[in-house]
């Protein structure tokens, strides 16, 4: 009886402490038609439709796991999605045709890049309100942006003047910017926050910039129209869709080269990869499909029908198990882990008294 007791208490209280969901990772994909349809990237099957009631522009999550954030032409505003519920549970306004968002690594705070005025704003991400915004120099046809990993800097792609702008986060101020000669419409930091990769489509290549001094070091030649791009969590290849050859091309960051073509449908345009890097989810918005690739081989393994034109510019996958862990417990946790104690003690007394008088 009193092992049995012990086993309650270790289990219960690892069980309080852990409050760990283990779930499977899901690609959120908005569409045309107004919805944005969950996948579940362990059977690659829509497991959702969420009802998005606005034109998607672009697309980020937060790196906790919490929250998806569908920026919205229609309505000029970003839709916050909780990713346990799947449902709206907030809208923040923006200044005119946001096109980008970036979320800082404590998924506090996000910096919404507003295309028609050339604006970013300030957003707190707690409790879904604009702090503050200021203009982009030159910044009225902005499209693209990257926050480094330490979350310090924000960069932002500039059609309008071929520069990409760059933000320090400590006090909200540009401090330069990167010229790299073309239109650029997505960029990204690499995981170990070494290198920025900017896709500058007028010339069809990839600007490869040291982030130490923002110096462009190599730039890599892609395929017809380069679109977006997405790196793996080693920091050892970036993946980039072409437009119109149909293809992701697969770079070799120790080489900068182009290593193999991955042929993937009609209109290959958004892209992401899967926490563990072993898959790649590709949106081919010609034949309104997402396209699932295995890393280690480059080969498709799963073609996914959605419904209507999608439109995933942007961070889209999701990790729920990064939302849900809770290392130390609240206030109602440890009260039921006092109770589970009390109760157990008392069970052990009960025990030693039977004993003691049997």
């Amino acid at each position: 009886m009193a092992r049995i007791a012990y086993i309650f208490i270790a289990i219960t209280t690892a069980f309080i402490f852990s409050d760990i969901v283990l779930a499977s990772e899901r690609a959120y994909i908005p569409l045309d038609d107004m919805t944005v349809q969950v996948i579940d990237t362990d059977t690659n099957t829509i497991i959702d439709s969420i009802p998005s009631a606005g034109d998607p522009s672009g697309i980020g999550v937060s790196p906790n796991g919490r929250r998806v954030y569908v920026l919205r032409d229609l309505t000029n505003d970003v839709a916050v999605i909780d990713s346990f519920l799947n449902q709206i549970i907030a809208t923040i306004p923006a200044e005119g045709n946001p096109s980008c968002i970036a979320v800082t690594p404590d998924s506090t705070r996000g910096y919404l890049v507003n295309n028609g005025p050339g604006t970013v704003s300030f957003l707190n991400l707690v409790n879904n309100f604009v702090i503050d915004s200021i203009d982009i120099v030159n910044g009225t046809d902005s499209s693209g942006c990257a926050i480094t990993p330490d979350g310090s800097h924000v960069y932002i792609t500039n059609l309008a003047n071929n520069l990409v702008n760059i933000l320090r986060t400590s006090d909200n101020t540009f401090i330069g910017d990167i010229d790299v000669g073309s239109a650029q419409p997505a960029a990204k930091v690499s995981p170990d926050g070494q290198t920025l990769y900017v896709i500058v489509s007028g010339v069809d290549e990839l600007a490869v910039i040291r982030t130490s001094d923002n110096t462009v070091i190599d730039t890599i030649p892609l395929g017809n129209s380069p679109r977006n791009l997405t790196i793996s969590p080693d920091s050892t290849r970036v993946y980039v869709t072409d437009d119109v050859d149909n293809n992701v091309s697969v770079i070799d960051t120790s080489t900068n080269s182009v290593i193999a073509t991955i042929p993937v449908g009609e209109g290959s345009r958004d892209i992401d990869i899967t926490s563990d890097g072993q898959f790649l989810y590709v949106v081919a918005d010609g034949n309104d499909r997402v396209v699932v690739v295995r890393t280690s081989n480059n080969q498709i393994v799963s073609t996914i029908p959605v419904a209507s034109t999608p439109q995933a510019e942007g961070m889209f996958i999701v990790d729920p198990d990064a939302a849900f862990v809770r290392p130390i417990p609240t206030l109602s946790q440890w009260g039921i882990i006092a109770l589970v104690l009390l109760f157990g003690v008392i069970g052990l007394i009960a025990v030693k008294k039977k004993k003691a008088t049997g």
